[in-house]
């Protein structure tokens, strides 16, 4: 069970008015994986241009399983020597004693996400929270219908820009209509099966009376 926040990154999200999750991929050197290690790497040297494109918003690194470790030390050492990025390493997410991905996501203003399949995209929208889901070399899928969900890596920082200056009334607007297509609700899927389940059998046991 995670303890929450820890404290040095507390105070960094109390120092910073927009702050922003990004998550990796889990990647595997000795299966097969649908991810490089180069991808990943690029992934995270777009970050890198977008925390010193955004001085003045807190990105947060957000390992999983191991994956961070993979990449040349150097890229990851290039994040850290920014005052506002904060990397958090993880080998076991539920094993982390604090910053487990539930305990951040609720205090940022926007996810982005290294894949757009990710079910990180869905938790931070159920959450009223922005999300970037990245794509660079499948077609695109329905999320790219709408503006800057889904986008390249080379439009990351026009997709930052954008999910920052966009406007209460807007992004209100894209919720309902994400909504209406996906049936987002308020993120209790498994809710939303369970009663779902009891209302057909409702439905049979009275057809059958």
């Amino acid at each position: 069970t995670s303890k929450g926040i820890s404290n040095d990154l507390q105070k960094l999200l109390d120092r910073f008015s927009f702050k922003i999750i990004a998550t990796p991929i889990q990647i595997s050197t000795d299966s097969y994986s649908q991810w490089a290690i180069s991808e990943l790497q690029n992934f995270l040297i777009a970050l890198n241009d977008a925390v010193s494109a955004f001085p003045d918003s807190l990105f947060i690194i957000k390992g999983k399983k191991g994956e961070l470790r993979l990449v040349n030390p150097a890229v990851l050492e290039a994040l850290k020597k920014h005052q506002n990025c904060y990397v958090i390493m993880s080998d076991v997410p539920r094993a982390l004693e604090f910053n487990q991905f539930e305990d951040i996501i609720t205090q940022c203003d926007l996810l982005i996400s290294m894949s757009h399949t990710s079910t990180t995209i869905w938790q931070a929208l159920a959450n009223g929270v922005r999300a970037i889901g990245i794509n660079d070399v499948h077609p695109h899928s329905f999320l790219n219908k709408y503006d800057y969900l889904e986008v390249r890596l080379s439009d990351l920082i026009n997709a930052i820009r954008y999910c920052k200056n966009l406007d209460e009334k807007s992004w209100q607007k894209f919720l309902e209509d994400i909504n209406a297509k996906v049936n987002l609700g308020q993120g209790q899927g498994l809710l939303q099966i369970v009663t779902d389940i009891k209302t057909r059998l409702n439905a049979k046991r009275c057809g059958a009376m």
